[in-house]
């Protein structure tokens, strides 16, 4: 049972009683600490409980436990404080359905200006959600996998209406966002993704699914994890292009892309060993702090450009 059935029109608990208040804590938060869900009981039940007048601190631990978009939605819904908390809701996850898919291509292929018509769609409504939200600090956006098995046909994949990181959508609300958020997670079509342009966050490449069609990707100051490189490497391995501004957090990597052009490394931190082997590398910028040993053979290398702080202990090794 959702919390919005379970209360009349008036915000009250029809069946609220002392006996059975605990027992509606745990059904609405799941778990909480014992002292604290008897002294909330005691509080609300001498106090009459409505929806508009519960406690801040059992509104804040009711929101901690929701991250899902249309449990948030439908929270703000019951009532004035849900409303106002949900403005601050740090963690948010965004799951795109089928259903979802289905829906809107329904709507915008009978869209016509004069039809009518209001030509709101799943990312419309979810760009207006994000943007009334105030400190959001993780944001999950993701296809789900029955989603993301269905093959887009050639003649649509040009179409932007719907892919989440599409650079209109995002750009619509990362800027928004950019002063609270720390984690971003998009999982999008993977099959069809081709460019990736990541900007001021934290990125865990562990554990990534094989994006064999993705060709470009920019990730500028953000923080990864140690063997971010080796991930990239492995997970990627159609890049032609790489650029890589103000990444902090890499300890080693080897970088062997059968098919990178142009490769721009900037590491914050200096890293115990990189190893860079690209056959077909044209282009290579490096402006970081050196590694502790750095190596890089590149045979079809022609313009570079290095910019390194190169400490005694390292040793680089160049080869093209």
């Amino acid at each position: 049972m959702s919390l919005v059935s379970m209360y009349d029109k008036t915000h009250r608990f029809p069946w609220l009683a002392p006996s059975n208040f605990f027992d509606l804590l745990k059904l609405i938060l799941g778990f909480i600490d014992a002292t604290r869900a008897t002294q909330f009981s005691s509080e609300l039940v001498s106090k009459h409980a409505t929806m508009d007048n519960l406690p801040q601190d059992l509104v804040n631990e009711i929101l901690k436990r929701i991250a899902d978009v249309n449990d948030i939605a439908n929270f703000s819904e019951t009532s004035r404080a849900f409303r106002e908390a949900s403005y601050f809701a740090l963690s948010i996850r965004i799951q795109v359905r089928n259903s979802d898919h289905k829906r809107t291509r329904n709507l915008l292929d009978s869209f016509s200006p004069n039809s009518g018509l209001n030509r709101q769609d799943l990312k419309d409504n979810m760009g207006k959600f994000l943007l009334r939200r105030r400190c959001i600090e993780q944001l999950h956006i993701e296809v789900d996998p029955m989603l993301q098995s269905k093959e887009v046909p050639d003649n649509k994949r040009s179409r932007t209406d719907f892919w989440m990181s599409d650079p209109c959508f995002v750009s619509g609300w990362s800027r928004h966002l950019g002063a609270t958020l720390q984690h971003l997670c998009m999982v999008d079509y993977g099959k069809s993704l081709k460019t990736v342009d990541l900007r001021n966050m934290y990125i865990d490449t562990s554990g990534c699914e094989t994006m064999s069609s993705l060709v470009s990707m920019t990730l500028h100051c953000v923080a990864v994890p140690g063997g971010a490189l080796d991930d990239m490497n492995t997970y990627m391995p159609k890049l032609q292009t790489m650029v890589l501004y103000g990444v902090v957090g890499v300890e080693r990597g080897h970088l062997t892309f059968s098919e990178m052009k142009f490769l721009s490394l900037g590491l914050s931190n200096p890293a115990e060993a990189v190893f860079i082997n690209l056959p077909k590398l044209e282009k290579l910028q490096l402006k970081m702090k050196c590694p502790r040993e750095l190596e890089i053979v590149a045979p079809r290398l022609k313009p570079y450009s290095f910019n390194l702080e190169v400490p005694e202990q390292s040793k680089v090794h160049i080869r093209y």
